[in-house]
């Protein structure tokens, strides 16, 4: 995500953190391991923010993983 759309995204949503979880949710899904937000919340946004974390750090370690295993095989 280029910091264009991502200083814009935190502009839009900084009122609103789920909304911006939400919007980096489906970033994710979509395959952009970029997106980013803030997880210093210390309630339910929170727990979902480092859900969130880990679950990006789970998927790109995978990528990675079969990146490397494809790229091994050729």
């Amino acid at each position: 995500m280029s910091k264009d759309v991502q200083g814009s995204v935190n502009k839009k949503y900084h009122c609103c953190p789920s909304q911006t979880l939400s919007f980096v949710a489906q970033a994710v899904s979509k395959g952009d391991m970029t997106a980013s937000f803030d997880d210093n919340y210390h309630d339910e946004i929170g727990e979902l923010a480092g859900a969130l974390k880990r679950i990006k750090s789970s998927l790109s370690i995978a990528m990675n993983l079969l990146s490397n295993q494809a790229n091994s095989t050729k």
